[in-house]
């Protein structure tokens, strides 16, 4: 990715940007579009879509704030518990 979805830059967020990048990828989708423009999804679809991102850079924020790795899976295990989509 061009840039870190979070201000520092440490081991644990490039392992998040890199996880994000495999997500968004669909290799159903051609990367090239030679002319056709690819068609837009439904507006709850897009809604959808803006959600999921913003719900995952505030995730990434809350991540980044950890102290140490204990710290990390402390907030991990928090937010699998307490989720509000789980």
């Amino acid at each position: 990715m061009k840039h870190s979805l979070v201000s520092d830059s440490g081991s644990v967020t490039s392992l998040f940007d890199l996880l994000a990048a495999g997500l968004l990828a669909n290799p159903a989708v051609p990367t090239s579009t030679s002319g056709a423009t690819r068609p837009r999804g439904s507006f709850l679809d897009r809604l959808e879509t803006a959600h999921w991102r913003w719900r995952q850079r505030q995730i990434e924020r809350h991540l980044a704030h950890s102290a140490d790795i204990a710290d990390v899976e402390r907030r991990l295990r928090a937010l699998e518990r307490h989720s509000f989509f789980a």
